[in-house]
């Protein structure tokens, strides 16, 4: 018997994939019943390879980034497109949210781009000087400090 009503989300994975399109995965649980597993696909937003995913904290926001040098963003409690995010001057690399108010990204260029995530969402910085791709950021639970892996090493 398959169950139409929504159960509790225990967990959710955002898959990218090379041909631009999204695919969400819901681990869900019904009361009195077995945890299982619900596809979600959400609309192919970009127009190359996708190399990045991110929740936000609470779970509200998924952003998407690739190689066609934007910043895909959902809403994932209502499967909304909220829409695109263009300001990289490369791939996007790298995504990271802090709680649901702010989203650093990374990219090819070497820049990292700072976003305001609440109402209308834009960029409030873009922190340039890195000499190569940014590979990966992580922002300290306190918000106030990040750190960056480049390609050729730490910033």
């Amino acid at each position: 018997e398959v169950m139409q009503t929504r159960g509790i989300v225990v967990a959710s994975i955002a898959v990218g994939t090379y041909d631009g399109s999204v695919v969400g995965l819901k681990l869900e649980r019904h009361r009195d019943s077995e945890a299982f597993l619900a596809k979600h696909s959400l609309s192919q937003r970009h127009a190359g390879c996708i190399k990045s995913t991110a929740f936000s904290a609470t779970g509200k926001y998924l952003a998407t980034g690739g190689t066609d040098e934007t910043i895909g963003i959902y809403d994932v409690n209502s499967e909304t497109d909220l829409g695109s995010l263009v300001q990289q001057g490369g791939s996007v690399t790298c995504l990271e949210f802090y709680e649901d108010s702010h989203l650093i990204s990374g990219s090819e260029d070497g820049c990292i781009y700072l976003w305001k995530c609440s109402g209308r969402w834009e960029c409030v910085s873009q922190l340039k000087g890195h000499r190569s791709a940014v590979n990966s950021a992580s922002i300290h639970p306190s918000g106030r400090l990040a750190l960056s892996l480049l390609e050729r090493g730490i910033f």
